[in-house]
């Protein structure tokens, strides 16, 4: 069978047509089949969509070399103590992680891994500061877990690196709460089981929930 040319060049057109409107097609109207699979990850159904938020922990997240177990460990080898809170920051435009352990708080540096800092709370005086470390030291005998342990739990689950976390008295429930990104995990400080995840930014406290912890106390609030 013989084409003109004349033919030909009209086919590949068509052809290229198609292809352009079955790729506007796709992405416009079947957009999960442009998209990787999620079945993997048991926290990408709830995936926050906000692309200027995300970039923007994403370009905060890429800064720290140190890890929060990494800087835990760190922490611990410092003060000897059992640590409670732990949390990435930015200070003076450098990622820090700032670990709060018995009555101190240890400053690492999110990069090179060096203790930039160590306070002591009770000497400062904050009574902010001396009310948090008070609760936490009367919760930190109660937790069968501790937060090194926590943080892998909740890393494991998620498949993906912490940014904080913090033991706590939640309702009554106590809790390790760990955070990733606009995400929070809920850990059972009793047995480790993962309580509960929720979106930050669209979950409110009215219609949380129930935790159900293992370990059960008086309401702090």
């Amino acid at each position: 069978m013989k084409f003109s040319m004349n033919s030909l060049i009209w086919s590949l057109l068509i052809a290229g047509i198609g292809g352009s409107i079955g790729l506007w097609a796709t992405q416009n109207y079947f957009p999960a089949l442009m998209e990787p699979s999620r079945a993997n990850n048991p926290l990408a159904g709830n995936q926050l969509k906000d692309d200027n938020l995300t970039d923007r922990r994403l370009s905060s997240e890429s800064r720290f070399e140190i890890t929060l177990r990494e800087a835990l460990a760190i922490a611990e080898m410092t003060i000897n103590g059992q640590s409670y809170s732990i949390e990435q920051d930015i200070e003076d435009d450098a990622p820090v992680i700032e670990v709060a352990l018995a009555k101190y708080e240890v400053v690492v540096d999110g990069q090179s891994g060096q203790v930039l800092l160590v306070e002591d709370l009770e000497a400062k005086g904050d009574p902010e500061d001396i009310a948090e470390f008070t609760e936490a030291l009367d919760l930190i005998p109660h937790a069968a877990i501790s937060l090194l342990e926590a943080i892998e739990i909740a890393e494991t689950f998620a498949e993906q690196s912490a940014n904080s976390a913090e033991l706590e008295n939640e309702t009554g429930n106590l809790i390790y709460e760990v955070i990733f990104g606009l995400q929070k995990i809920y850990v059972d400080a009793g047995n480790g089981q993962i309580l509960h995840t929720k979106i930050l930014k669209y979950e409110t406290d009215e219609d949380a929930t129930p935790l159900n912890s293992s370990v059960q106390l008086p309401d702090a609030d």
